[in-house]
């Protein structure tokens, strides 16, 4: 079911994109219009081309579409000899209703996260896709300053050296997806981040968030009708 996503204006002059056929960047706006709240899709590339470039079948080619996003920008993986789709950084950049259902399909297994590739902001801000070494990803700064971040593996292992209960794969992919942001700040520690979630998950839960345009009959009081639209 396709539903309603925002595009903001610094898409159009990412640099990111520039590496994209036009197509390409067309196709890739259509798949957030498909995915659930978790920026998740079944890979039907035959279907997803019919449902998002119809005009352009059948010279366009949506398998090779998919490859050309893939994986700086999704990420293709199979769960059960059935394949899906996951938008890197989906939740970091869309705002799903609330009354949108949950999620139906499997997460990323977590060896495709642990590629560690990272859909940047349209601020120029880019984490290639580059394995970490040496002693980059311990827990803090690496060089420059800037936090080294964590392999899927060395979450796991961190996780059962504490003993907790997290979920190495939803932490990663939390994280990853909103830019390894705590709040509106940079990630400094991972490890302190492990540690935060032993305290309860920070996921927000559309359960909780209450609906802005809801108003109860309870909340209007004569004194707050306009001048004019009592009696009517």
């Amino acid at each position: 079911m396709a539903r309603i996503r925002s595009i903001k204006p610094t898409f159009f002059l990412d640099s990111d994109m520039s590496s994209l056929s036009p197509l390409a960047r067309i196709f890739f706006i259509g798949l957030w219009c498909l995915a659930d709240r978790e920026g998740r899709l079944k890979d039907k590339p035959r279907e997803l081309g019919v449902q998002l470039i119809p005009y352009d079948l059948p010279k366009a080619d949506p398998e090779a579409l998919l490859n050309e996003l893939a994986p700086r920008f999704l990420l293709r993986y199979q769960v059960a000899g059935k394949g899906y789709i996951y938008i890197r950084g989906f939740q970091k950049h869309q705002r799903p209703a609330n009354s949108e259902p949950a999620s139906d399909l499997p997460e990323p297994p977590s060896d495709i996260l642990a590629t560690n590739l990272f859909v940047a902001s349209s601020t120029g801000d880019e984490q290639k896709g580059q394995e970490r070494k040496g002693k980059e990803g311990k827990g803090k700064e690496g060089k420059g300053g800037a936090m080294a971040h964590p392999t899927i593996q060395q979450v796991q292992e961190y996780c059962r050296e504490r003993g907790n209960s997290v979920n190495p794969s939803k932490w990663m992919a939390h994280y990853e997806s909103n830019g390894w942001r705590v709040g509106r700040n940079p990630m400094k520690d991972w490890k302190a981040a492990i540690r935060t979630w032993e305290h309860g998950s920070f996921e927000p839960s559309a359960a909780s968030k209450p609906n802005p345009r809801t108003i109860k009959a309870a909340d209007i009081s004569y004194e707050s009708c306009p001048r004019g639209l009592e009696d009517k």
